[in-house]
């Protein structure tokens, strides 16, 4: 999703948002690699997805994911956040089937403050728990 708008109102240009797209891509790439391992995108077609988030601030994040999600054809699309902006909420409502959240706050601007602890994970914790979740459940049990 892109706001030429605000781009111009940051004093940016097509130059800008071609070095930016270019550097998210590799990035994307990255991620995806050391996240899946070489395993092929779950299939979503027909089936319940529940795509889980630590909050919904007013922004393009959420909607953007909610959309990707969507064009793979889902059977039903849930959405769960512990604390979602209340303006995005409504259009949340409108674009998933189910929407879970705990508390609405009324111009959420950051989760951050919502949590104890909000620390970020890291890549490797992140590869580590998905790696851990492929393996079968008596060896899980076992480590």
């Amino acid at each position: 999703m892109l706001n030429r708008r605000a781009m111009r109102g940051l004093g940016l240009g097509e130059e800008d948002l071609e070095a930016e797209v270019t550097h998210q891509r590799v990035e994307l790439h990255r991620l995806e690699k050391l996240y899946r391992d070489r395993r092929p995108p779950l299939p979503v077609g027909g089936r319940t997805v529940v795509l889980v988030t630590d909050g919904v601030v007013f922004g393009p994040v959420t909607p953007a994911a909610v959309r990707a999600l969507r064009e793979r054809g889902p059977g039903r699309l849930v959405l769960a956040a512990p604390v979602c902006d209340a303006r995005s909420a409504v259009a949340l409502r409108r674009a998933v089937d189910v929407l879970l959240c705990l508390r609405e706050a009324t111009y959420l601007h950051a989760v951050g403050p919502w949590y104890d602890d909000f620390r970020d994970v890291t890549d490797r914790e992140v590869a580590v728990l998905l790696r851990q979740q492929q393996q079968p459940t008596a060896a899980r049990r076992a480590g």
